[in-house]
């Protein structure tokens, strides 16, 4: 699992999932708004349904059916396994992985953008999540992903996805391991930027409330890596000009200076 940063997915209809920020030692938390008069305990026992009647659908469906459909039922499959709340988070995400690339055999970026975007964009959050697999592999597999919805999303046409997925890509790019820390922070930061744009406080004032918290931890961590960077230069300056004065300092013998 990432540490830092984890994304969320933002949703106009009342049932929404997000994922909430954890720490390396700290299971993904997960929150489902519910509209009004909507239990958790139904909405759970609606995804367990949806799951049966989903694989019993794709188990019966014809060899001459039509292969959009068939690839929107793993769409839907994936969605159900990624908001389960039942079993093994880890075995969830491994199905809802499954079931995503499974479309992606029929939606391809050239026949179906629009789908093959929101594959990617729900590749992405599987991927930053996963608990199975190489913690940095699976980063860079969800920006990878983020980065290929990015080539459809456009911030006139599809504002909200956009948005969305600047928002994930700059959590994932703050979660990255490969790279450098620095460069990889200021990539985050002008990610969360790029979601300023469409997520503000009047539209979206939850939103810009949360990008704008984590725009501040980004800030924080670049002046503390540029605090630890400036003390190195100051280690270094001063060991280079002991080493300049007295060569031998450094190995431990320490050379009686000749006045």
């Amino acid at each position: 699992m990432a540490c830092g940063l984890k994304p969320i997915t933002y949703a106009k209809n009342s049932l929404e999932l997000r994922f909430i920020y954890a720490t390396r030692s700290e299971r993904i938390a997960i929150i489902l708004t519910h509209g009004e008069g909507t239990e958790p305990m139904a909405v759970t026992v609606d995804i367990e349904t949806a799951i049966t009647q989903l694989q019993a659908e794709l188990e019966s469906y014809p060899e001459d059916g039509d292969p959009a459909e068939w690839a929107w039922l793993h769409v839907r499959l994936g969605d159900a396994y990624r908001k389960r709340l039942y079993g093994e988070q880890s075995t969830n995400l491994e199905m809802a992985l499954r079931s995503y690339l499974a479309a992606l055999q029929v939606y391809a970026a050239d026949t179906y953008p629009s789908a093959w975007a929101k594959i990617h964009m729900r590749l992405g959050i599987v991927y930053f999540n996963r608990i199975l697999g190489d913690e940095s592999e699976n980063i860079e597999a969800a920006i990878y992903a983020y980065e290929a919805a990015l080539t459809v999303y456009r911030r006139d046409t599809t504002p909200a996805e956009w948005a969305t997925t600047h928002y994930n890509l700059g959590s994932a790019y703050l979660s990255r391991v490969i790279g450098d820390r620095v460069v990889n922070l200021r990539t985050a930061s002008l990610s969360y930027e790029s979601a300023l744009e469409v997520f503000t406080a009047e539209m979206y004032p939850s939103e810009y409330a949360r990008v704008r918290e984590y725009l501040g931890l980004v800030a924080r961590y670049l002046d503390q890596l540029q605090g630890e960077d400036a003390v190195d230069k100051a280690v270094y300056a001063y060991h280079s000009a002991v080493m300049a004065s007295n060569p031998m300092a450094m190995s431990g013998v320490w050379m009686k200076p000749t006045y």
